[in-house]
């Protein structure tokens, strides 16, 4: 009993491993995303079942599967110099996003991925000279910064559509969904040209506000001088006005007091002491002289007003 016990665990333990034996030779799975094309003795079985999940073959070298992925694939080109229209040298990088859209044709014309991407930089290069060639340094380094990219998008487009038609063409079974220009900039001797040209353009507008500024100062400054001296003479004008009324108020003080002297230096000694007194005082002082002398009794002097005053 137990013997055939063991028997059975033996030739279930076979019959397992011999099933996945024969499924590892006569079948193979499909990730998603990705098409198994099936080889069968050199010739590429069609129609391609492009679904995902498991599929049959015949054993090897019978048949042979080739899992390629059709999602978008990058790659990117080295920075190379290129010649412009109006003779401007101009280095680029481009990345591209590339797909297989005939994997039949993939396979007899560019057999792998690394084959395909190394001819599709080369086509790139060649497009991108090309596209270049045509346009001038203002359609793609300006200024206006939507006009800029306005012009730009249209380069990169061009050089997208000129791919795909030569790929159709040449029949390679890929297609190139975006294209992009990853860097650009000038070569080293035209960048320290641009950056001398650019120091010197500033220097010179630099110069120029400097002096219009020094005009305007200039300018401003001999305005105010004008209205100064303008001011001046109209404030001069205006003293030497109020100067003579108050003459002229004065001479008629004078002739009174020409006519009164003692009263006179009796009326400025009092103000004298006014001004010298306006507060709380203690004054030691002499009575000898003026206008303290007023401070001595029979210091008033007799006032003679003449009839009619």
């Amino acid at each position: 009993m137990e013997t055939k016990r063991n028997s059975f665990w033996t030739f279930l333990v076979a019959f397992i491993l011999m099933s996945i034996f024969v499924v590892y030779l006569f079948a193979y799975q499909v990730p998603a995303g990705k098409v198994g094309v099936l080889i069968r003795l050199g010739d590429i079985k069609t129609p391609i079942d492009e679904t995902p999940g498991l599929k049959f073959r015949l054993p090897w070298p019978f048949d042979e599967v080739r899992l390629l992925d059709m999602r978008t694939r990058l790659f990117s080109t080295k920075l190379q110099e290129c010649l412009t229209k109006d003779k401007r040298n101009l280095n680029f990088k481009i990345t591209a996003g590339w797909r297989i859209v005939d994997p039949n044709t993939f396979i007899n014309r560019l057999k792998t991925v690394e084959e395909a991407e190394k001819s599709l930089v080369s086509r790139v290069d060649s497009a991108r000279g090309r596209a270049v060639g045509e346009v001038e340094l203002h359609d793609l380094i300006n200024e206006d910064f939507n006009l800029q990219q306005e012009k730009f998008a249209a380069f990169e487009d061009k050089i997208k559509e000129t791919l795909n038609l030569e790929l159709k063409q040449a029949d390679w079974g890929v297609t190139i969904d975006f294209l992009t220009v990853q860097q650009i900039g000038f070569p080293q001797p035209t960048t320290n040209d641009v950056f001398k040209r650019m120091i010197a353009e500033r220097s010179e507008e630099s110069k120029k506000i400097i002096s219009e500024g020094e005009s305007e100062g200039e300018s401003i400054v001999s305005k105010a001088e004008a209205e100064k001296r303008s001011q001046l003479a109209l404030a001069d004008a205006k003293a030497r006005i109020i100067r003579g009324e108050g003459d002229a108020a004065a001479a008629k003080h004078y002739t009174i007091f020409r006519q009164n002297p003692e009263l006179a230096n009796y009326l400025r000694s009092i103000q004298t002491l006014r001004k010298v007194m306006t507060e709380r005082t203690t004054l030691l002082l002499t009575t000898k002289q003026t206008p303290f002398d007023l401070l001595e009794q029979d210091a008033v002097p007799e006032v003679k007003i003449n009839p009619g005053q």
